[in-house]
């Protein structure tokens, strides 16, 4: 499924699908295994793809929506302050926070 989030004129270059795999790598660290100091290489790879591919502001919103859709997923039990570091303990600049309540219109605007 692709998510067509797009609010200007443009369509967006990055899709819920490319979001999806690009944080799959980070959601076992986000649930609270493994050592709580060291992000996995393949997390931060996912977010640096992420952070590449998301440019424009549709780009951007449209990772926000997909991620906050993820992120807010019950079943997955994710821990809030693991979110939050993983940009930070991976060196990549990401947009807006990282929570399972990301308030995307805030940050890409």
């Amino acid at each position: 499924m692709i998510c067509h989030c797009a609010t200007g004129s443009n369509a967006a270059a990055i899709s819920c699908d490319d979001v999806t795999h690009s944080a799959k790598p980070c959601l076992d660290y986000a649930r609270g295994n493994g050592d709580e100091k060291t992000v996995p290489p393949k997390c931060c790879n996912g977010m640096r793809t992420l952070s590449d591919k998301a440019k424009t502001a549709e780009d951007k919103e449209v990772a926000c929506k997909c991620l906050k859709k993820i992120f807010k997923t019950p079943m997955l039990n994710l821990v809030e302050s693991r979110l939050n570091v993983i940009p930070e303990n991976c060196r990549v600049n990401v947009p807006f926070k990282l929570s399972k309540n990301l308030q995307c219109k805030e940050y890409v605007n």
